[in-house]
């Protein structure tokens, strides 16, 4: 699929304006003599979110620094690209790729020496949209949407000049399914919607080497739900996960203000495995990731 340079330019301007659009750091406001307290079930939520985000970064973390190491033994870096790749003129160091009009990705390579940098690119971006089927619960019908979109800058730690590491920036907008059980005078069912939280999450000290996990990962942003009486929220998140080499991790999570939840990382495979304890517990009991 040839895409045009207008197009590539309302591609970018497209996560940028999504990004600014969300109100990042924005509370909702409470009905008069309400005062919203997170329950079990926005904790456990937000627990499972965490880890899905984390995974998802590291994936692509993993496959971005991998590229940014190997583009300084080249000029050629369509060489150490895959296949589907192809170059954006319109953009200098810029390429993309489409697969199967479900995924795209952009990533550009910054080519212009940097003073005192240790190598040359020592910075790359990289944007990522995935599209996937959603069901229609009112109409039984599907639907073609974004699941998840990200941008993600990373450069080589200590102002470019850390070899074995890299730090920066991480902007995603995922859906997050979310289930209710409404009451009627017929009986009760279960409605299903779609939210998008939207996180930056700062990098600081991840490793180039792909068997080196370790990272501290600051988290910021909004989990937009309905609450208990079923009023619109879109409630600040923020957080600190600290992650050792072989995948072994511990963090804490804030929903509204208010301790949430415990990440606790045991080990990274297809995604981080592991388990959290709520905040309402008392943090007494043991939770897995996956039902």
């Amino acid at each position: 699929m040839r895409t045009s340079k207008s197009s590539l330019i309302l591609i970018r301007f497209a996560f940028i304006l999504s990004f600014l659009a969300a109100g990042l750091f924005s509370c909702s406001e409470e009905p008069l003599g309400y005062i919203y307290r997170p329950t079990q079930k926005d904790e456990v939520d937000l627990a499972r979110h965490t880890e899905r985000v984390v995974s998802s970064m590291y994936d692509h973390l993993d496959e971005v620094v991998t590229l940014l190491d190997e583009a300084s033994h080249t000029t050629d870096y369509m060489a150490i690209l895959p296949g589907g790749w192809q170059a954006v003129t319109e953009v200098v160091g810029g390429f993309r790729r489409n697969y199967l009009d479900r995924t795209y990705q952009m990533l550009i390579f910054d080519s212009n020496p940097m003073s005192g940098a240790i190598r040359t690119p020592s910075n790359i971006e990289y944007y990522y949209t995935s599209l996937i089927n959603f069901e229609n619960w009112r109409t039984g019908e599907f639907y073609t949407d974004i699941d998840e979109y990200m941008h993600l800058t990373v450069e080589y730690a200590e102002g470019r000049t850390d070899l074995k590491n890299v730090e920066g920036w991480f902007n995603i907008k995922r859906s997050i399914k979310f289930e209710e059980e409404v009451e009627t005078e017929y009986g009760s069912y279960t409605w299903t919607y779609y939210q998008y939280p939207t996180w930056i999450i700062r990098i600081e000290d991840f490793s180039i080497d792909p068997y080196d996990q370790h990272a501290r990962l600051v988290i910021e942003g909004t989990f937009p739900h309905l609450d208990e009486i079923n009023q619109y929220r879109e409630d600040h998140v923020s957080g600190e996960i600290n992650i050792s080499e072989d995948g072994v991790g511990v963090g804490e999570m804030y929903l509204y203000g208010e301790p949430a939840v415990r990440i606790y990382f045991t080990g990274r495979g297809a995604g981080f495995e592991g388990y959290f304890r709520l905040q309402s517990q008392d943090y007494s009991k043991i939770h897995k990731f996956e039902d």
